[in-house]
């Protein structure tokens, strides 16, 4: 019979899978109602635009944050039920700010979003 040695990075692997876990089943169990927010982030020409900073807002507190990925993607999970403000920035674009977003329980919501160049300002 062949021992697999201990070694810290098992062990911390398996703390993390644990938390992971125990903090999935806690969301489950407190009885917060939530949903999911996803979109994708273009320029006024229909292009993805990557690595724009969006926070995420409840109530003027930010909640959460997160950054487009390479096809302008964004995703925001367990969103407590309700209406939320998104704040979009990118250096050479304009930053926005879109208020009164619903979140439904249960439900994933949809929301493309079109930022301007600095330089299509008008």
């Amino acid at each position: 019979m062949k021992t697999i040695k201990k070694t810290k990075t098992n062990t911390g692997i398996k703390l993390l899978v644990l938390s992971c876990i125990i903090g999935f089943a806690a969301l489950s169990f407190t009885g917060i109602k939530t949903g999911t927010l996803q979109g994708i982030v273009t320029t006024v020409k229909n292009e993805p635009i990557s690595k724009v900073s969006i926070l995420l807002l409840k109530e003027s507190q930010v909640v959460d944050s997160t950054t487009t990925g390479v096809d302008g993607s964004y995703r925001f999970i367990n969103i407590p039920v309700g209406s939320v403000n998104l704040f979009l920035t990118k250096f050479g674009l304009e930053d926005k700010k879109i208020s009164h977003v619903e979140i439904t329980e249960n439900n994933t919501s949809y929301l493309n979003i079109t930022l301007k160049s600095i330089s299509e300002k008008a």
